[in-house]
């Protein structure tokens, strides 16, 4: 069943810009394998309420897309590894 999902996550703002369009990609990539992207926002640099990994601020992404679960379940095995992603976050749409 194709879902509407948002999917927001964070990225250490010290990473150089090559390697955050390679994380951008990377997911991109995951998403179009069995869905497709209806959105995708940078929100840019933002100061953290609390510090997370040592990091005072980060990098925001924003990406709305639609999809089955075979998507969430690659993107949960993928997410967790990335070194260079601080947070994410991702929910179903109503």
């Amino acid at each position: 069943m194709v879902r509407e999902y948002e999917l927001v996550y964070l990225v250490d703002p010290a990473l150089e810009s090559e390697k955050v369009t390679n994380l951008n990609e990377e997911i991109k990539k995951i998403i179009e394998k069995d869905g497709s992207i209806v959105k995708f926002e940078e929100w840019g640099k933002k100061t953290l309420s609390f510090s997370v990994r040592k990091a005072n601020e980060g990098l925001y992404f924003f990406n709305l897309f639609k999809g089955d679960s075979k998507i969430l379940t690659a993107l949960n095995k993928k997410l967790p590894l990335e070194q260079d992603l601080l947070r994410y976050l991702i929910v179903k749409k109503e």
